[in-house]
């Protein structure tokens, strides 16, 4: 990744100019976009006589950034593999490259992605979600897109609602719409 910085005639960097290039065919494009679209509408805004013409481009290899969860969360959302070996994450997270272990654990510390080691190598997958439906006198209360995390945290309400009578027919049904009740420890006597 390089990046694509506008420069005007004293050397500072123009607001707004600054553009990344994926690829280094990019480059060429990205040039001529800032030195013929953007330096002539700085120079007539900046009100000092700026010559379009005598802006430059200064060229070099993107910055990365440190990867967030959500980064790890929107690049395993967007693969088409059930898992992802956590070395090949980079690959489509943009600047997003460094930290990116530190970040997986921080994801899997807050539930939303799961891990395994597969022929010896750490694979990651977006942490299954789940519906957790009960009913009251109200009627059918439904919770949908929920972690396992979060069923054992809002079940044990629902369970403490069972056990006075304000809760039943409580139900945990998987992405297939299998009921797993049973796989919770909440819900177990």
């Amino acid at each position: 990744m390089f990046e694509l910085r506008l420069l005007d005639p004293n050397g500072y960097s123009v607001p707004g100019g600054t553009r990344i290039a994926d690829y280094a065919v990019q480059i060429p494009g990205i040039k001529a976009q800032l030195l013929n679209e953007d330096a002539p509408r700085h120079a007539a805004t900046t009100g000092v006589g700026y010559d379009p013409r005598a802006y430059e481009v200064k060229e070099g290899p993107a910055p990365q950034r440190a990867a967030t969860v959500d980064d790890i969360v929107t690049r395993l959302t967007g693969t088409s593999y059930d898992w992802t070996a956590v070395d090949a994450l980079g690959w489509g997270m943009g600047l997003a490259q460094l930290n990116i272990d530190e970040a997986v654990q921080e994801a899997e510390e807050e539930g939303r992605i799961v891990s395994e080691v597969r022929r010896g190598k750490k694979m990651v997958r977006l942490a299954p979600t789940y519906t957790l439906a009960y009913d009251t006198e109200r009627g059918c209360q439904k919770r949908t897109e929920l972690r396992a995390r979060q069923v054992e945290t809002i079940g044990r309400v629902v369970f403490s609602l069972a056990n006075r009578g304000k809760a039943w027919d409580i139900a945990v049904l998987d992405e297939n719409g299998q009921d797993v009740t049973d796989e919770f420890t909440c819900f177990q006597d």
